[in-house]
C-alpha cells in the first residue's frame, strides 16, 4: 500500500523476504523507504527496491507525536549509517530505534 501525498506521517510497512520471514522499513511521507539490508547496511530506497517484486503491507502508523524525532534519527542515520547485523542490528532492530518513543533505544544509533 503506498500512500502518495500522506503528508507528515510515518508508517512501518513490511514484504515477505525469503517467502516466509518478514523484511520491514520505514515509509517516509516523499514515499522513500529507510531499512537495512545485508548488502547494503541502512539506507533509504524506493518503495519499488523495498518491495522487491512482493506485495507491501502497512503494519501500523508511527505516532504523530513521534514524526520529529523519528525524522531526525533518520537524518542522523543517513550521514552515519550501520552496517547490518543479523543478530544486533537488523530490519527489526532498525524499525524499533527509529520509532522509539524514548531516547534510550536511540543509543544505538548515536555511539557515546
Amino acid at each position: 500500500m503506498i500512500l502518495h501525498g500522506h503528508g507528515q506521517r510515518l508508517f512501518v510497512i513490511s514484504r515477505p523476504k525469503l517467502g516466509v520471514i518478514p523484511h520491514v522499513g520505514l515509509l517516509l511521507p516523499d514515499d522513500s523507504v529507510v531499512h537495512s539490508t545485508p548488502e547494503s547496511g541502512t539506507h533509504r530506497s524506493s518503495v519499488e527496491e523495498f518491495a522487491a517484486s512482493q506485495d507491501v503491507r502497512t503494519l501500523w502508523e508511527v505516532p504523530a507525536d513521534l514524526y520529529w524525532i523519528v525524522m531526525q534519527r533518520v537524518s542522523w542515520l543517513e550521514l552515519n549509517p550501520r552496517p547490518y547485523d543479523i543478530l544486533n542490528f537488523n530490519c527489526y532492530h532498525l524499525v524499533n530505534v527509529l520509532t522509539a518513543p524514548h531516547q534510550q533505544a536511540a543509543q544505538y544509533l548515536y555511539p557515546r
